[in-house]
């Protein structure tokens, strides 16, 4: 079956070759006996020792004996010395470049760590910053080699290739019997997407150093490359028993295993990649696509989100990013990564699936349908007819959703497709597709003829209630449904399903009355809520359908009509910018639905925005202009919102020629105030005693004169606001969400600062990067992603529902503060 909404059986999955639940826990030893133990093999290492379990792939063991040695006070310069290279070995930018610069508070020779510091700046993408310690230090006797493979890798990363490769072989030149040059060029190589030279550089210097991890990685990327994958796998393998702490080889065969099926083994490598780095974006890919295979997309997404911009940078991550939002109903989200997929995917059947279907589900039928386009075209694949019918029917042509959905029916049939699931699910679409063309009796016959051998069971029952209760035929839907409840009375679906006739008869309190028995048989019955917060707003008690669809927003993301339901609840309510959110939302997935753009028009004119409701008001007047009763209706509100505004118009215009006359009669006197005591300064400055009172005065009149001055700007700005039809509390009210959302990413950035342990300015510095951040992305996803990085990068724990609580909790103080201040 194809990838879409709902299915039981994923293709993509086995596409992506994802396997099962990742573990990242840890089992910890508290039993003294180990801890003495620890002790005293860290204690009876030497310096050659340390060196040895570095050279040996023993990097973690390294590290952690040192940082012993530093929490007993007995590290060496030497040993920290050793421990920005093991850093440096494991990719650790950050962590070697601050034990560089506590060498250097100690007093140890820049020029022995300028190599180190230097390689160090390049893993953070600081090449400026490397090159300029380079230049600065001279190279120490044994780092000729070094300094040109770092020179070369600066040059690689600005694409400057040819100063690259020339850099790499004066490596070779420098050191002709050491592998390390000829391993330098063959990776060169191998990224430069030159396998010949790659293959001969590898052989070269396996021929020197065989057993060499690094030597072995790069054999099994030419291998990979070259489509030996057996080969591949035996030389990634290879590395590893070489050097346990391989996390590139790890990597590599992890993927290999995922490929192969092996899900088992693949999860062993990446336990084992975890306990050396446990924030590794490309092993959070692959432990996601494991969650996917296993529908667990929740942890997915927990993990896709810690991969930082690898899922925007990474093709494939974007497109499993965009399956998990799409499959936890966040269509919003998952619409830009699905069509970053589907541009480097083109001819992907199911990223096509699954972005049509986001499109429609938020009202733009017609790009899913051009999205669809290519699939329908082939006549073949049942799931693209059947997102087709819903895209055509989303836009009104009734006939072609008809003609899509019979189509697809024909072709299950013809092509074997044997699950009753599927076929009654197209059967029951095509059913309806025939009701929306005015075939009633087709639409009956069809399930009929689907439940040929038990016409009257409480599926096919079911179907033909809604039927005829969407067609108008009441009678029919009743009878239906009195033989539906003859199977179980109590059933919830009965009880909505009566309140849902009754409610068409505009009897709301019964109809309340059996949506209420529904729920209270099914709480989460998303149907009834959604019913009986319509039959609220039918009743005007809003705030009962307020309370209803606030139930519901906790159990599905809102679609465009429970978004102009809840708007309309929020403005009955007091809730007018809330409402207008909601209703704005609504309003671009239902363009020519008149009654939102009213509820707009009216949520506009009690924030006081007069201007923008009258205009929104002939937008829903032409949305309904064949109805001439609500066109009257808007007429009326049009032509109070229009003498409000005239009449604070007017007002604000004698107020400000007010304030404007004032501030000149108060300029000419405060001038001639100047004048008056500048001729007596001299008079004052020949008396020592009495120049603090005439510069005190002399301030003052400058004071007074700023004042003035801020009058006289913000008598421009209004005029500057008149004219570009923009009121005061416009501007104001954006001013103030502009203040609000930059305090509360102040508050976020100093809060999440203390979270890390940082203190003083650097926590100052640390929370203006935060509040920057929140530029990157609309919404919150890239403070979110940030946050969990930053928090995890310092040994601790974070999920996403707790950041977007703290947000939520700086957001209100922000507010309230706003308010104060005003």
């Amino acid at each position: 079956m194809s990838f879409h909404k709902g299915s039981k059986t994923i293709s993509m999955c086995s596409k992506l070759l994802a396997v099962g639940v990742l573990s990242l826990t840890l089992v910890s030893c508290g039993e003294d006996e180990a801890v003495v133990a620890q002790r005293e093999r860290f204690e009876a290492y030497s310096q050659a020792d340390l060196e040895a379990l570095l050279q040996d792939g023993e990097g973690r063991e390294v590290i952690n004996a040192i940082n012993y040695y530093r929490n007993e006070a007995k590290a060496t310069d030497e040993h920290l010395f050793l421990l920005a290279r093991t850093y440096v070995s494991f990719g650790g930018g950050i962590a070697a470049e601050e034990t560089i610069y506590r060498l250097h508070n100690r007093g140890y020779d820049e020029a022995k760590t300028a190599l180190v510091l230097a390689q160090a700046l390049v893993l953070q993408g600081k090449n400026a910053e490397a090159e300029a310690i380079l230049a600065k230090n001279q190279a120490q006797t044994d780092e000729q080699y070094a300094r040109l493979v770092l020179q070369g890798d600066i040059m690689l990363s600005l694409r400057e290739f040819d100063q690259a490769e020339a850099l790499y072989l004066a490596a070779v030149e420098a050191e002709p019997n050491s592998f390390r040059g000829y391993l330098a060029a063959a990776l060169f190589y191998l990224q430069t997407g030159n396998l010949t030279e790659a293959a001969k550089f590898a052989e070269q210097a396996s021929a020197l150093e065989f057993d060499d991890p690094m030597v072995s990685y790069a054999q099994g990327m030419v291998a990979r490359y070259s489509g030996r994958i057996a080969d591949a796998k035996q030389h990634f393998l290879d590395a590893i028993n070489a050097n346990g702490s391989d996390t590139l080889s790890r990597l590599e065969v992890v993927g290999i295993m995922i490929a192969e099926g092996e899900f088992e083994a693949a999860q062993e490598q990446l336990d084992a990649i975890y306990a050396v780095a446990p924030i590794n974006p490309v092993a959070n890919y692959y432990s996601a696509l494991i969650l996917v295979r296993n529908q667990e997309f929740d942890q997915a997404e927990d993990l896709l989100l810690r991969t930082g911009d690898f899922t925007r940078d990474y093709p494939l991550a974007a497109q499993v990013y965009g399956f998990v939002s799409y499959e936890l109903a966040k269509y919003s989200t998952a619409i830009p990564y699905l069509e970053r997929a589907l541009s480097f995917f083109p001819n992907d059947a199911d990223t096509r699936l699954a972005l049509a279907d986001s499109l429609a589900r938020r009202g733009r039928s017609q790009e899913a349908l051009d999205i669809l386009q290519p699939l329908i075209e082939s006549g073949d694949d049942v799931t693209a007819l059947v997102h087709a019918t819903a895209a055509a029917a989303g836009l009104g042509k009734v006939k072609e959703a008809r003609q899509y959905i019979e189509q697809a029916v024909e072709v299950a049939q013809n092509s074997g497709v044997t699950d009753p699931e599927t076929l009654q699910t197209i059967t029951r679409r095509a059913a309806f597709a025939r009701f929306l063309d005015d075939d009633l009796d087709g639409a009956t016959a069809l399930l009929d003829a689907m439940y040929a051998d038990n016409a009257d069971d409480v599926e096919s029952l079911t179907n033909k209630a809604n039927l005829f209760l969407a067609a108008g035929d009441l009678e029919r839907a009743q009878t239906a449904l009195n033989q539906l409840a003859s199977f179980d009375p109590d059933s919830a679906v009965v009880a909505n399903l009566q309140g849902a006739i009754y409610h068409r008869q505009k009897r709301y309190p019964e109809a309340v009355e059996f949506y209420s028995k529904s729920i209270s048989t099914r709480p989460q019955y998303q149907s009834a809520l959604k019913n009986r917060a319509f039959a609220y707003i039918q009743q005007e008690d809003y705030e009962r359908a307020r309370a209803d669809i606030e139930a519901l927003l906790q159990l599905t993301e809102p679609d465009p009509q429970l978004r102009a339901m809840y708007g309309r609840s929020l403005l009955e309510t007091g809730a007018a910018q809330a409402a207008l959110d909601q209703l704005n939302q609504a309003a671009e997935d239902l363009p020519d639905f008149f009654i939102v753009h009213a509820d707009r028009a009216e949520a506009l004119a009690e924030l006081g925005h007069y201007s923008r409701a009258i205009s929104i008001a002939g937008v829903a007047k032409r949305a309904a202009r064949y109805n001439t009763e609500f066109n009257a209706y808007m007429d009326e509100k049009v032509a109070e919102w229009e003498a409000i505004q005239e009449a604070q118009e007017q007002a604000a215009e004698e107020e400000r020629q007010e304030r404007l006359a004032k501030a000149e009669e108060e300029r000419k006197e405060e001038q001639a105030r100047q004048q008056a005591i500048l001729e007596e300064a001299g008079d004052l400055l020949d008396e020592e005693d009495d120049q603090t009172e005439l510069m005190a005065e002399l301030e003052r009149i400058a004071e007074e004169n700023r004042k003035l001055r801020a009058e006289e700007e913000q008598a421009a700005l209004e005029q500057a606001l008149e004219a570009n039809q923009l009121t005061p509390e416009q501007a104001e009210q954006q001013a103030r969400e502009q203040r609000v959302r930059d305090a509360r990413n102040q508050y976020f950035g100093l809060w999440l600062a203390n979270e890390i342990g940082l203190t003083g300015e650097a926590a100052l510095q640390f929370a203006a990067v935060t509040a920057e951040a929140d530029k990157i992305e609309p919404g919150d996803t890239d403070l979110i992603r940030k946050a969990i990085a930053d928090i995890e990068a310092a040994g601790l724990t974070a999920t996403i529902q707790s950041i977007e609580a703290k947000l939520a909790e700086f957001r209100e103080q922000a507010l309230q503060s706003d308010q104060q201040d005003q």
